[in-house]
């Protein structure tokens, strides 16, 4: 799954900025645009960036001002309400960034500015990429993971360059072999870890793959963690659905793939406050089996979100995620003229009789979900006496 590189709030001094966009460039390179304003500057365009080799989360490049300071709004409260940060595809070195500006004093006297930079280094750079499928792995020890190499051509002329690949800077006791070797823009390869049995352990832990060509080099890092147990997290279902005020339950299972099962803890992302989750048991060992339960508020606005699942061990963390479709279903009823057949939008009988008396059926009509009920046996033996009712005694 893909793994977070950097992350981090720009914020160098106590100047306000706001209107962001950024932009990453084929060397990695980040540019960052803004609006900003302080006691002492009038709202102008400023921007900034980091380069590949900056510490992660750092905009290392300094900042200037690209246009304004000369002039504020008089009565507006409205700024924007837009701006943009886009790299040129001609080349994908150029940070091309618009935004508006005020030059004087005024009302609705706004202007757009749309101006480029660069960031170093990124003419220079390779006109390919190189990067793992997957963003991070687990191997355990005494034991071969595989892992899939993409490569890419960022410009035309790297179509028909021969790239060789390498990787590096692997955790201790941890071996590479790549096959193919040498690829061209946009063939895969693939990397075949191997852990002896007395490597490193531990998670969080890096490689880096490399891809060469005309003097130029291309790299990613991959995350890896080497450990002595592992399992596999699977869903019963990847989505599900629930009307506003009701429930939906998903078995969530679990097997152990290699080394001596550890206890899980279970935990999960909610996108909306007015969803909840709960986990049945909230703690099991690997190769056994949980319910989670997704509840949504009573008078809440139904809308999709996703739930990621989390499932934590000592040696290894999983996660996967599962859609929940939310349902919309108004308390209505919908009756036909043949008295034998009721439809009804809500779940519920009102005729006394156990679910083994009545059938039921399912199905969408216009949209709406509904439930069709269908007479139980007893009513036609008894409707002389009492409809709707049954008798306090029947026979088969």
């Amino acid at each position: 799954m893909p793994v977070l590189y950097q992350q981090g709030t720009y914020a160098p001094d106590d100047a306000y900025r706001w209107m962001g966009s950024a932009a990453i460039d084929r060397a990695g390179n980040v540019g960052l645009g803004f609006s900003i304003s302080s006691r002492g500057l009038r709202p102008a365009i400023g921007y900034t960036g980091h380069a590949a080799s900056d510490a992660p989360g750092d905009m290392g490049q300094g900042e200037a001002i690209a246009a304004g300071s000369a002039g504020s709004q008089a009565s507006s409260l409205r700024w924007g309400d837009y701006s943009s940060m886009s790299v040129d595809p001609a080349d994908e070195c150029t940070f091309w960034y618009t935004n508006q500006y005020i030059p004087a004093d005024g009302v609705y006297n706004w202007r757009t500015r749309i101006f480029s930079f660069q960031l170093p280094g990124c003419l220079s750079s390779a006109d390919y990429a190189v990067w793992p499928a997957e963003g991070s792995a687990v191997i355990g020890r005494g034991r071969t993971a595989a892992i899939g190499l993409d490569t890419a051509a960022l410009l035309p002329s790297a179509g028909s360059k021969i790239l060789s690949l390498s990787c590096a800077e692997l955790p201790a006791g941890v071996t590479a072999r790549i096959d193919p070797t040498s690829v061209v823009p946009g063939q895969p390869a693939t990397l075949t870890l191997t852990a002896a049995s007395d490597a490193q352990t531990g998670r969080g832990q890096g490689y880096l793959i490399r891809a060469t060509a005309q003097g130029a080099t291309a790299s990613a890092a991959g995350v890896l963690d080497v450990v002595d147990a592992d399992f596999a997290l699977k869903p019963e279902r990847t989505e599900v659905s629930a009307a506003e005020g009701e429930s939906t339950r998903v078995r969530i299972d679990t097997r152990q793939l290699f080394g001596t099962p550890e206890t899980i803890t279970f935990s999960a992302s909610v996108l909306r406050r007015d969803q909840s989750v709960r986990f049945e048991p909230p703690q099991i060992v690997a190769g056994e089996s949980a319910y989670l339960t997704v509840s949504s508020i009573a008078g809440s606005a139904p809308a999709n979100t996703t739930i990621a699942v989390r499932a934590d061990a000592a040696s290894v963390s999983h996660s996967a995620l599962i859609r929940l479709r939310a349902l919309d279903s108004p308390p209505a009823e919908v009756s036909w003229p043949d008295e034998a057949l009721a439809v009804r939008a809500q779940t519920g009988s009102g005729c006394g009789c156990s679910a083994a008396d009545a059938s039921w059926d399912t199905m969408i009509l216009l949209g709406l979900l509904v439930t069709l009920r269908r007479r139980p046996t007893w009513w036609r033996r008894t409707r002389s006496r009492s409809r709707g009712a049954p008798p306090s005694t029947a026979s088969p």
